[in-house]
């Protein structure tokens, strides 16, 4: 039984790592897009998609959270800009 445990420990601390390393891959996709100019999460999405030849598909449930990340690291900044009653962000390296 102790070796059950030590082995489902093996499993999450492994897939927390996978989880890191797909997270930071998506920051550093980020900001390599930033570095064209500010742009809005649409736009970063179907960058990474257009420069991945459609093989990464990045979906909000991960592009927001990511960009949440790099915020609050201070690594890019939110321009919000109102166009009548919409509201746009616009995010920068």
């Amino acid at each position: 039984m102790e070796a059950l445990y030590r082995h489902l420990e093996c499993l999450l601390k492994n897939r927390k790592k996978r989880i890191e390393l797909l997270q930071g891959t998506l920051d550093l996709l980020i900001l390599r897009t930033l570095l064209l100019g500010p742009t809005h999460g649409h736009a970063i999405t179907k960058a990474i998609e257009f420069n991945s030849d459609d093989v990464l598909q990045v979906e909000q449930g991960s592009l927001y959270p990511a960009l949440h990340r790099l915020i609050k690291r201070r690594w890019i900044s939110v321009e919000e800009v109102r166009l009548k009653t919409i509201g746009v962000r616009s995010f920068t390296d």
